[in-house]
């Protein structure tokens, strides 16, 4: 996890720049078993949880170098996009970390409705497409 003074938070409702992500051949991949990886999570009443600390999916406002690997699958989140309600846009300030943006939740919610709210911007060509090998190569 990021520690929160190198996180700045925007406050948008669309997107301002596009957004790339590694994924597999079918989706960016906001799966559970990614979540658990790139978030904070915790258990109340049975339910798991997602933690509002600025943390989640990371995404690179360029295509990264090991993101053009041969047979890698990129997905660009388009620009002006509205970001679904609920979830917010963090830069990550690290030194190491040039260009990269998480796509955290706004507030404490379910888990699930977190990916939901991911699901609904990933799985909309209107918003997110996989981009094609050429279209990387030329990055």
């Amino acid at each position: 996890m990021i520690s929160p003074e190198l996180l700045f938070i925007e406050d948008f409702e669309e997107l301002q720049r596009p957004l790339f992500r590694s994924g597999n051949s079918s989706s960016p991949n906001f799966s559970q078993n990614r979540a658990l990886k790139d978030v904070s999570v915790y258990e109340k009443n049975g339910i798991s949880y997602v933690r509002a600390n600025g943390n989640g999916f990371s995404t690179f406002d360029y295509i990264t170098s090991g993101m053009k690997r041969q047979g890698k699958n990129v997905w660009k989140i388009k620009q002006r996009v509205l970001i679904p309600q609920g979830l917010k846009i963090v830069f990550d300030r690290s030194p190491n970390k040039k260009g990269h943006f998480m796509i955290a939740p706004e507030q404490d919610m379910p888990l699930m409705k977190y990916l939901g709210l991911l699901q609904e911007l990933g799985s909309d060509v209107n918003k997110c497409v996989k981009l094609t090998p050429q279209e990387i190569q030329n990055a």
